[in-house]
C-alpha cells in the first residue's frame, strides 16, 4: 500500500509540473490559445483529480492486501502506419526506448498494437516507467525519434504467489491480414467481472498481444497457466490463426497444437479456443486436457465477448466448469444474439459438472 500511495505522489508531481507549463504556455497565447493545448489542460486536470481521489480515499480494490506494485502499463501513441511497425521496428523501438530509460529491453513487454496511429500498450518497471512519463511532460528531444505524441501510465498489480491461485493466459492474435477483432474489449470486459468477483483475489490474467507461433511454448513455460484462453481468428479448414514473424497469419496445424499440450499440460485444467471453427482442434486437445472449448462455426465478436465474460464471471464466484460454461451460453442468448449453440464444452475423462478451480 506505501509503495502504491508513493508512486501516485510521484504521478500527481509530474502532473501538477506539467500543468504548470502548459499553463505558462497559456498565458503567453492568451485568447489566442491553440485548442490542442487547452484540451491537454483538461486532461492533465482530470488526471490530477482521479489521483487525489486515489490517495484520499485510500481504496486500492480489488487487489489483495499481500499484493504488490511490481510494473506499470505504459500506453504509447505513436505517429506512424501500423504497417510500418513491422517486427524489426518493434525491436528497434523496444532498444531504443529500453536505452533512453536504462533498463534491460527485456524488461520491457508490449502487450498489445493497436491501429490507426499505432497505440502500443507495453509493460515495464515502475521506476522506468515514471522516468519515460517525466520525459515525455518535459517534452525531452531524446523521444522525438520514437515519434510519440502521447504518453498514459496505467499502474499493474501482481497478486503474492499463492499455490491455490488461478492463473489465466489470455492469448490474441490478429494478424494485420485479417479484420479487426474487438480483442482489447473481451479482455477489459473479463477483467471487469473477475474484479466484482467474491474470489477476484485468487485469480491473476497474463496477457499475451500479437501472439505468433514461435512464442506459443515460451508462453506456456515461462507462465505454466492453469487456464490458456485463446483469442483471434480460426479458419474454414478449422485452425486458429497466430501471426508470423512479420503479422500476417499463421494457421495452427492439429497436429502442432496436440504435441504441445502433450508435452506441456502441467497445470493446464482448462484451455478456451474463442475463434472461429475451433471445435475440431478442442477435440483434439482434449485428449490430454480435462475440459476444453471451441466454436462449432463462425461466431461474431458479440458472441465471443459475451461468452467469456459470463464464464469467467462464473468461475471467480467458484462455480463448476460445467456451470460457468452454461451461463456463458445463455448470456449469448440474453443479449439476444442466435449463436448461443455455437459454443461447445469437451471433456473426454471427466464430468466436467465436478470440475472446480478451488477443490471444494
Amino acid at each position: 500500500m506505501l509503495q502504491e500511495i508513493e508512486r501516485i505522489q510521484k504521478l500527481l508531481s509530474l502532473y501538477y509540473r506539467h500543468l504548470q507549463i502548459l499553463q505558462e504556455k497559456q498565458a503567453v497565447f492568451g485568447i489566442n490559445t491553440p485548442p490542442y493545448i487547452l484540451m491537454e489542460i483538461e486532461d492533465v486536470q482530470l488526471k490530477i483529480v482521479g489521483l487525489k481521489r486515489k490517495l484520499d480515499e485510500k481504496d486500492f480494490y480489488p487487489f489483495a492486501p499481500s499484493s504488490s506494485v511490481q510494473a506499470t502499463q505504459v500506453t504509447i501513441l505513436l505517429d506512424r502506419n501500423i504497417r510500418e511497425f513491422t517486427s524489426a521496428e518493434r525491436e528497434d523501438f523496444i532498444s531504443t526506448l529500453s536505452s533512453i530509460v536504462n533498463i534491460n529491453p527485456n524488461q520491457i513487454q508490449i502487450l498489445r498494437v493497436e491501429s490507426g496511429s499505432i497505440l502500443v500498450t507495453l509493460e515495464m518497471p515502475n521506476d522506468a516507467a515514471l522516468k519515460l512519463l517525466s520525459m515525455y511532460l518535459d517534452e525531452a528531444s531524446v523521444l522525438k525519434s520514437l515519434r510519440i505524441t502521447k504518453i498514459e501510465l496505467h499502474p499493474t498489480t501482481r497478486v503474492a504467489s499463492n499455490s491455490d491461485n488461478i492463473k489465466i493466459l489470455f492469448l490474441a492474435a490478429n494478424p494485420l491480414d485479417t479484420g479487426r477483432l474487438r480483442l482489447d474489449e473481451e479482455i477489459r470486459s473479463i477483467e471487469e467481472k473477475i474484479r466484482q468477483s467474491n474470489l477476484r483475489d485468487r485469480f491473476e490474467i497474463v496477457q499475451q498481444w500479437a501472439v505468433r507461433v514461435t512464442d506459443l511454448q515460451g508462453y506456456l513455460l515461462r507462465h505454466n497457466p492453469n487456464i490458456v484462453h485463446f483469442s483471434g481468428h480460426g479458419s474454414e479448414s478449422n485452425e486458429i490463426i497466430l501471426e508470423d514473424n512479420i503479422g500476417n497469419s499463421h494457421p495452427v496445424s492439429t497436429h502442432a497444437l496436440i504435441g504441445l499440450f502433450s508435452t506441456l499440460k502441467d497445470n493446464i485444467r482448462c484451455v478456451v479456443l474463442n475463434g472461429c471453427y475451433s471445435e475440431s482442434q478442442a477435440h483434439a486437445i482434449a485428449q490430454n486436457i480435462d475440459v476444453v472449448i471451441g466454436m462449432s462455426k463462425a461466431i461474431s465478436d458479440q458472441t465471443a465477448i459475451s461468452f467469456s465474460v459470463a464464464f469467467y464471471q462464473a468461475l471467480a464466484f467458484g462455480r463448476d466448469i460445467k456451470t460457468a460454461f452454461d451461463l456463458g451460453c445463455n448470456q449469448i442468448a440474453l443479449s439476444g444474439i442466435d449463436e448461443y449453440n455455437v459454443p461447445k464444452l469437451i471433456s473426454l475423462q471427466l464430468n466436467p459438472k465436478e470440475i472446480t478451480l478451488f477443490g471444494s
